[in-house]
């Protein structure tokens, strides 16, 4: 095993995946000015190679990063074996050889193969099977262009859970898209007017969710969708998959029910074949090992479907609070992997933190993508792909608030709305120590019923959400990290549009279920997989995620809750299998989380910078912010009140002003 104490050099200029460009115009010499330099910018998702194709109305930019077909067989963009179809595509098709064994087998197609990139099975596929078949078969992760010369329309596709980005926008004059919004502020002649509902969004929530972005005019597209493009005044969005058109467990529903083993052997079955088909590379690759259980899982999976060591990696922090480096150490022991640590100091975040608006283009405040491009950094330099275990926990139950937060609301719902509403308000003005108090009073009451460390961050959750008024407003404040509206837009923000859909409707759908789904819906796509693949590609480095192949999805939403949580307990289903792998005593803890000492780093060595960002002069952050009461919650931090999550999604908005505008 190798552990590193050193200093992580990040160079965002020269960060070296695969990204995809495009604009559609009758500008020609414009047209090819921006798509050079939208090309240029996506270098750092695919260093490998860069090519353009244009023809009197399109221009589709490309940047490589070899993974499946080393050779210019591989290369982008790429045309149908009968020339119709032009594609660029970021992802990978784990499925690939199975598909193209499918056309090979069809006597109707005679096809002369370049090579065997995953690229080309696509392609050839979407021609002959068309979109909607092709995408129903395909198993990965993807964001692809596909331009028909013969109808002259343009097919924007995005996998399933939104694993590979794409945005798109439009104005009178051109339509455009990339995989990353760098690319497309590329394009001089667009006015990029700010999108105050997103920020608000991004203010409270740390992120701004699909469809919109932090620009008018500009989308992202969302997951499992597709973008028709006839001209610039014919386009249409439709959804080609759904997980509100999966079956999810239902008490009503006719199926026939199984014991935790049945359900268990047929996971660890999938599970098996997920990992086996994503282990597939023709580069070195190696697995994300947190100690926690996914990771574990995973990693296990991995190893015993490897004749080789696997290579491991994980970050750990001197702060012990926060250090999971431990943990996934006597896995890595237990598995006999070729295990490699890091540890982050705070000199580290230092160095990466000024940078990290750059590599998110747009505002997004998850502090976990300080570790997570570290580790990413490190990692490229020994492998190009390596195995996540996200997923997971939207999937199964491992979210403490699917755990307890139905349980308060049933306890505090019976206390009035207007005694409750005083209550809350007045303890979260008293001191930290009375809000430790407060917690053992409740605890005691209550049976030590929230079974969570005493930490202050949920002790100040649990009172904010007494002000819930009902479930829906429940979950909204559990993720809401900036309650008081801090800017001076007229209209306050409203996350009203994430309950629009059936899950609220299912009367028989249980409520922790309602909000797994919808986490999967949002904070999976819009947070998690964002935070991944930024920081990955910045490093030229592919993620891969088993949890979320297509079959593992429709298992999970198939299965009952009490095999996902039960006693205090997510995750009972991945636990079971992990035991049979690995022994309990390694994995069997509190879930901890991939967190940083935040809080500490804002009042010591991060002060000074992060001070810079909230007394900003910027005239935007002037006209945008509410300064009086950003200021107190900095000075209130300082003085021991814990605002880190505010302040954070505060300074990184800040940041991306001072970057991008």
């Amino acid at each position: 095993m190798t552990t590193h104490h050193f200093g992580v050099q990040l160079d965002t200029k020269k960060n070296n995946m695969c990204g995809i460009a495009g604009i559609l115009s009758t500008n020609i010499e414009l047209r090819e000015f921006h798509i050079k330099n939208m090309t240029k910018a996506l270098t750092h998702r695919g260093p490998d190679n860069t090519k353009i194709w244009e023809n009197d109305i399109l221009s589709l930019g490309h940047t490589r990063l070899s993974i499946i077909d080393l050779s210019s067989n591989g290369n982008q963009p790429m045309s149908s074996f009968t020339d119709r179809y032009v594609i660029v595509f970021n992802g990978e098709i784990y499925n690939a050889l199975e598909i193209k064994k499918k056309i090979q087998s069809d006597q109707n197609v005679d096809i002369k193969w370049r090579g065997h990139s995953d690229t080309e099975v696509l392609i050839n596929s979407l021609e002959i099977y068309g979109i909607e078949n092709t995408l129903n078969t395909v198993r990965g992760m993807f964001a692809f262009a596909l331009w028909d010369k013969k109808e002259k329309i343009l097919i924007l596709a995005r996998d399933r859970v939104g694993e590979k980005p794409l945005y798109f926008g439009k104005d009178n004059n051109q339509f455009f898209f990339a995989s990353e919004l760098k690319a497309i502020k590329e394009i001089k002649n667009f006015e990029f007017i700010l999108n105050h509902q997103a920020i608000q969004e991004m203010l409270a929530k740390g992120y701004v969710s699909s469809p919109k972005t932090i620009y008018n005019d500009i989308y992202k597209l969302e997951p499992g969708s597709l973008a028709i493009i006839n001209n610039l005044n014919n386009i249409k969005i439709k959804n080609w998959w759904s997980l509100r058109n999966l079956k999810s467990y239902d008490a009503n529903l006719k199926v026939k029910s199984k014991n935790i083993n049945e359900y268990e052997n047929d996971l660890k079955k999938l599970l098996d074949l997920s990992v086996k088909e994503q282990m597939t590379s023709d580069v070195p690759y190696g697995s994300m090992l947190s100690g926690g259980i996914d990771s574990s899982l995973i990693t296990s999976i991995m190893q015993n479907n490897s004749i080789n060591k696997i290579k491991t990696y994980t970050i750990g922090f001197e702060e012990n609070d926060f250090n999971e480096a431990k943990y996934a150490k006597k896995i890595s022991n237990y598995l006999n992997t070729d295990h490699t640590e890091f540890y982050l100091e705070s000199k580290d975040a230092i160095k990466i933190i000024p940078n990290l608006s750059y590599i998110y283009d747009e505002p997004f405040a998850d502090s976990s993508q300080i570790p997570t491009i570290l580790i990413s950094n490190i990692i490229s330099k020994k492998v190009k792909v390596c195995l996540s275990g996200d997923g997971g926990d939207e999937l199964f139950g491992g979210y403490n608030r699917y755990i307890w937060a139905k349980k308060f609301f049933s306890i505090f719902k019976f206390i009035p709305l207007n005694l409750r509403m005083p209550l809350s308000k007045l303890l979260l003005k008293i001191g930290v120590s009375n809000i430790n108090l407060f917690y053992k009073i409740i605890n005691l009451l209550f049976l030590n019923i929230f079974q969570i460390k005493n930490s202050t961050m949920k002790i100040i959750k649990i009172i904010s959400i007494l002000q819930s008024i009902d479930e829906k407003d429940l979950y909204n404040k559990l993720i809401t990290q900036l309650d008081d509206n801090v800017t001076n837009f007229n209209k306050s923000y409203e996350n009203t549009s994430i309950f629009n859909n059936h899950f609220w409707e299912i009367n028989s759908l249980h409520y922790e279920q309602k909000i797994m789904n919808l986490d999967m819906q949002t904070y999976l796509p819009d947070d998690i997989l964002v935070k991944v693949d930024r920081a990955s590609m910045s490093s030229s480095l592919e993620t891969r995620i088993p949890f979320l192949d297509k079959r593992v999805i429709q298992f999970a939403m198939e299965l009952p809750l009490d095999y996902k949580i039960k006693n205090n307990k997510g995750k009972v289903i991945l636990r079971n299998i992990l035991n049979s792998l690995i022994p309990s005593k390694l994995t069997d803890r509190p879930k901890q989380g991939f967190g940083i000492p935040l809080g500490s780093w804002l009042r010591n060595e991060l002060k000074e910078w992060s001070a810079d960002m909230i007394y900003s002069d910027s005239i935007i952050y002037k006209e945008i912010i509410d300064r009086k009461k950003v200021e107190k919650l900095w000075l209130d931090h300082q003085a021991g009140y814990n605002n880190q999550y505010s302040l954070w999604n505060i300074i990184m908005f800040s940041s991306w002003l001072q970057t991008w505008h």
